[in-house]
C-alpha cells in the first residue's frame, strides 16, 4: 500500500522550498511525514556557531524553547560537495533527515541567494 500510494500519488508540500519538494520525491510517504515533522521543527530552531577551520564550520543546534544543553552539534562542510552531520544521528539511524540539519541546510541557502 505504502509503495502504491507513493508510486501514484503526489506529497503535499507545505512549502515551495526545494528541499521539501526534491524530499517528497525520493522518500516513501510515511517517511516524508516523518521528515515534514523535522521540517517543521526547523522552523523553531536557532543556531550559534561555535568553529571554524579548513574543512568544517560547527554550530549548536536547538530549538529556541529548549535548553541550550539539549541542542545538537552540527558539522557543515561545502568544500566539495556538501557534508553535512548531526550528532543527533538521526539520518544515520532512523533514515530521515533531523531538524537540526534542516535548519543549518536553510540557512546556509538563504545566505546564497
Amino acid at each position: 500500500m505504502e509503495d502504491f500510494m507513493t508510486l501514484n500519488t503526489s506529497p503535499i508540500l507545505l512549502t515551495g522550498l526545494s528541499i521539501e519538494a526534491m524530499t517528497g520525491r525520493i522518500y516513501t510517504r510515511a517517511m516524508f511525514k516523518r521528515f515534514q515533522d523535522e521540517f517543521k521543527l526547523s522552523f523553531e530552531c536557532l543556531h550559534k556557531k561555535l568553529s571554524t577551520n579548513a574543512n568544517y564550520i560547527t554550530y549548536t543546534v536547538g530549538l529556541a524553547k529548549d535548553d541550550v544543553f539539549k541542542w545538537s552539534t552540527v558539522k557543515y562542510n561545502e568544500s566539495d560537495a556538501i557534508q553535512v552531520t548531526c550528532e543527533c544521528s538521526k539520518f544515520e539511524t532512523e533514515g530521515y533527515v533531523c531538524m537540526h540539519i534542516i535548519h543549518i541546510l536553510l540557512k546556509k541557502s538563504a545566505s546564497y541567494t
